[in-house]
Parts: structure tokens; C-alpha cells; sequence
């Protein structure tokens, strides 16, 4: 059996074909044994078509569809999923597995 690890590993190796604007994936990820964060990295994407971080917040809401597609496919439990806006880099996600 695979380890929580293991598991939000593959998770997030299939979440980031997510479509994002230049293929520029404007997020960084942070995992515990149980937990992913995901964070909007404005610098990745500067182009003129992403006027205050809009690409970007679309570009995040594909990669937390192929998130929820995923854990639904795997038969994962989710605990919870949240969205924390920010001002400073416009959107920061939790799920907790």
C-alpha cells in the first residue's frame, strides 16, 4: 500500500497538467504526510493578458479540478479544501487529505 506520501506524490504529478496561460504554472506546492498547500507565484506569470493575477486565479482553479478529478479516480478521502484569498499574491489553497 502506498504511503500518504506516496500518494500526494502522484497526486500532484497528474495535477500539474493542468492547463495554465504559456504553460507557465504559476503555483508552488508545500505537502506534509497529509496535507498539500498551493501557492499563486505571480512572477511566473507576467504576461499582458494576466491583469491582476485573473490567468493565474483560472490557471489555479484547472490545476484544483485535476486535483479533485484525481483524488475521486484514487478513491481519496478529502478532509477538507480551502481557499484563502490574499492580496499580496492573490490566492493561496489547503487540502487536507
Amino acid at each position: 500500500m502506498d504511503t500518504p506520501r506516496q500518494v500526494i506524490e502522484e497526486i500532484l504529478n497528474l495535477a500539474v497538467w493542468a492547463p495554465s496561460g504559456d504553460n507557465c504554472q504559476p503555483w508552488r506546492f508545500e505537502a506534509t504526510d497529509n496535507k498539500i498547500n498551493i501557492f499563486n507565484v505571480p512572477h511566473k506569470d507576467q504576461a499582458l493578458y494576466n491583469f491582476r493575477q485573473s490567468g493565474s486565479l483560472v490557471a489555479h482553479g484547472a490545476l484544483v479540478e485535476n486535483i479533485l478529478i484525481i483524488i475521486f479516480w484514487l478513491d481519496i478521502h478529502v478532509n477538507s479544501f480551502v481557499i484563502i484569498p490574499r492580496a499580496v499574491n492573490g490566492l493561496d489553497l489547503q487540502a487536507i487529505l
